[in-house]
């Protein structure tokens, strides 16, 4: 979308017309958790199209906050749990395919 989310000026998102060229739209940044603005989602559903966030990790920072974050199976799930509860309330998608 451009490079940088330059639409992200627009309230109700943006008018590029290449959205039907979409299933899903991943909203991606190098944060380690990356929530779509509700302009991009808003917009995205107008057009059918399923907004999902990021979450990423990177280099040797991201491979230690894996190794604390994945250590074992119980902060994983929770881990998990809290990044579908913010999909759901702030009404972006989430992969229920991913696991």
């Amino acid at each position: 979308m451009k490079g940088g989310y330059v639409e992200d000026k627009w309230v109700q998102g943006c008018e590029n017309d290449d959205w039907y060229l979409m299933d899903v739209f991943v909203y991606f940044s190098h944060s380690l958790v990356t929530i779509p603005p509700p302009c991009w989602t808003n917009t995205a559903h107008r057009h059918g199209v399923k907004v999902l966030g990021t979450f990423i990790t990177e280099w040797d920072e991201g491979k230690a906050t894996c190794n604390e974050m994945l250590s074992t199976k119980e902060p994983a799930q929770m881990y998990a749990e809290r990044l579908a509860e913010l999909a759901t309330s702030l009404g972006f998608d989430e992969d229920k395919d991913i696991h």
